[in-house]
């Protein structure tokens, strides 16, 4: 039994474009050689290779966009990795993977999301996760800004730790920082302050620096 115990699922949903990018690399390349190299005629071939470039401009635009989702959605560590995969604007996933790939446990958030971080909130050495959501509560009806934070049970299983409907203020951002939490609010004026916090035996508390 591994260090997880896990168990590779290679039916497991994809985790973006970027792990598919062989595929796309053989499909653009067959694509090509099919409209240039194999037309006769050359008033065809020229429009064949007009499409085939589009075709590559499209291909190199979604590499681009997907470096730049991992940077942001991806956090290594010790033992594996803790991404957000968004589907699509109301359903996003967060998966822990070992360091194989292979996927250890993923918990879905049915909702848009706008921020994605992790660090030790705790001093343990296993990373905290936390993710903004937009979405409305019992007592406040309007879709907004909450913070979702989750923690790794026995160090592989995504579980929720604090699932706040608000904080001091109308929540604008947040960020980790160390064991701390960063946040950007607005206040009745509508003006950001800045507060920080911590976590504590029930949710969150302000701290006092």
């Amino acid at each position: 039994m591994s260090l997880f115990g896990r168990i590779c699922n290679p039916a497991a949903p994809s985790r973006g474009i970027c792990n598919s990018s062989s595929t796309c690399k053989a499909f653009y390349f067959s694509f090509f050689i099919n409209c240039v190299f194999k037309q006769r005629d050359s008033a065809k071939r020229a429009s064949s290779f007009a499409l085939a470039a589009l075709c590559v401009f499209h291909f190199s635009f979604l590499l681009l966009a997907c470096s730049s989702g991992e940077k942001e959605n991806v956090f290594r560590y010790a033992v594996g990795e803790i991404r957000l995969d968004v589907v699509n604007d109301s359903l996003s996933i967060i998966r822990h993977l070992a360091k194989d790939g292979c996927e250890v446990s993923a918990f879905s958030l049915p909702y848009p999301t706008y921020r994605f971080c992790c660090g030790d909130l705790t001093g343990d050495g296993i990373p905290e996760i936390g993710v903004g959501v937009i979405k409305p509560t019992r007592f406040s009806p309007q879709p907004d800004k909450r913070l979702f934070l989750f923690h790794l049970t026995e160090g592989r299983l995504i579980r929720p730790l604090w699932m706040g409907s608000h904080v001091g203020a109308r929540l604008d951002d947040f960020r980790f920082d160390g064991p701390l939490i960063r946040t950007t609010e607005r206040n009745a004026s509508d003006s950001l302050i800045h507060r920080t916090y911590k976590l504590s035996s029930f949710g969150i508390k302000p701290v006092n620096l």
